[in-house]
């Protein structure tokens, strides 16, 4: 398990693959912001997760675990809603493993719509820090039919993203600039022993065979 989730995050150790982390980050608020400026009762909506679990389903490595922990917090603090950080990163997080893993099973056409379905606990978060207050039930109800539109509008961007860029000629695009590092590859502290004895072994016995000949 440790060497695996090294060798997942070896991905970071090209510059190229961290810019490209920030361009896709960039790109996610940019959408989300865009987004944001629609305003249901005083109700936040943006629908850059439908963008993200496109992406999820698409690009490899943990460029989008990475991501999808930065630009909802970025949203949050550029919106004012600082108490949402923690509930938006963990929220995000379970979008991320739930989309990666039911993908490989039910295919990405159900993993996204499920993953999507996680923005509800937004509703349950915002009741439980408000809780005792005379308006919880009511908001938290109101602000839990908001996020299930922004629900059905992110699976749809999801599996449009998804539809749209799983194609044989992105596929190659994308093994040709995101290659995996491999961190363990010839790494083995045993076999690179191995490797010196055997050279120290033939020089000694180019050696001895140099003084048999003269």
């Amino acid at each position: 398990m440790i060497n695996w989730t090294i060798n997942w995050f070896s991905y970071f150790k090209k510059i190229k693959y961290l810019a490209q982390t920030a361009v896709i980050t960039g790109l996610l608020v940019a959408f989300g912001l865009t987004t944001m400026l629609f305003d249901i009762s005083s109700a936040r909506f943006q629908a850059s997760d439908g963008l993200f679990l496109g992406l999820v389903c698409i690009i490899p490595g943990p460029m989008m675990f990475i991501a999808g922990m930065i630009y909802p917090m970025l949203l949050d603090i550029i919106a004012g809603v600082f108490h949402y950080i923690p509930a938006s990163i963990a929220i995000h997080i379970l979008m991320y493993v739930v989309c990666k893993v039911l993908s490989k099973f039910i295919t990405p056409y159900g993993a996204i719509p499920i993953s999507a379905s996680f923005v509800l606990l937004y509703g349950l978060y915002w009741y439980f820090m408000n809780i005792g207050s005379d308006a919880a039930s009511s908001t938290a109800i109101w602000k839990t039919i908001v996020n299930s539109i922004q629900l059905g509008v992110s699976a749809v961007i999801g599996v449009v993203v998804y539809v749209g860029l799983n194609t044989k000629s992105f596929k190659k695009f994308i093994e040709r600039q995101i290659q995996h590092p491999d961190f363990f590859k010839n790494q083995n502290p045993n076999d690179f022993d191995y490797q010196i004895l055997d050279e120290k072994e033939n020089c000694l016995q180019k050696i001895m065979h140099e003084k048999d000949q003269k």
